[in-house]
């Protein structure tokens, strides 16, 4: 099978003890989705960062590589800005 792109947001929330976690996951049709659904879930008050990101892989086989980030908004991760391509 050859690899699919997807597109996702990962958004992020701050816990009481002030660490970051992962909040919800946000599937997308292209990339300029992802960026504009990562942007717009930072205005609210649940979630303090985002990250519009490329999922490659087969998913029949369930393999898939390392996301790309595409863009990042608010607070995000050490190692998701980290792995900003530019």
């Amino acid at each position: 099978m050859k690899s699919t792109d997807r597109y996702a947001v990962q958004t992020y929330v701050r816990n009481r003890r002030g660490t970051i976690n992962p909040g919800r996951g946000i599937a997308c049709k292209n990339a300029d989705e992802a960026r504009r659904k990562a942007e717009q879930s930072c205005s609210g008050r649940a979630d303090i960062g985002a990250a519009a990101m490329l999922l490659r892989g087969d998913e029949y086989l369930g393999s898939t590589e390392e996301p790309i980030i595409l863009a990042v908004f608010g607070v995000c991760p050490p190692d998701v800005i980290d792995e900003i391509p530019f």
